[in-house]
């Protein structure tokens, strides 16, 4: 049997109460502690009241094949803004389900010009 390895990372999204969903890419299980939900991140530690969530889930950041290359070795070169529109629309899908929000933002970063190069065209 093989030992169960330990995520680097762990995606905590939060619901609070009157206020949208955060998430933080924690570096260890968020834990409930005398009515606060401690999240440790890689540059902060965050204290959330327990009576403000609504709910929080957990989810392992994973890699996503459409996310694990990288932007800038030509895979986007001479597609049209309708078809850079659409990988932009499905690595941010990929990203909200794995936590690559790093990666995503350098994907994106290539596939924006594009798109708008449609608004400068015309």
């Amino acid at each position: 049997m093989g030992q169960k390895v330990k995520p680097d990372s762990i995606k905590v999204t939060v619901r609070l109460k009157d206020s949208p969903s955060e998430s933080f890419t924690a570096i260890c299980e968020p834990s409930l502690i005398d009515g606060w939900l401690h999240v440790e991140t890689a540059n902060t530690s965050v204290r959330i009241p327990e009576s403000q969530i609504i709910r929080y889930s957990m989810a392992e950041i994973t890699d996503s094949p459409l996310l694990s290359s990288e932007p800038s070795n030509g895979q986007y070169s001479g597609i049209t803004p309708d078809m850079a529109s659409y990988k932009a629309s499905r690595l941010t899908e990929a990203a909200a389900e794995t936590g690559q929000m790093l990666q995503l933002f350098k994907h994106l970063s290539v596939l924006l010009p594009i798109i708008r190069s449609v608004e400068r065209n015309g």
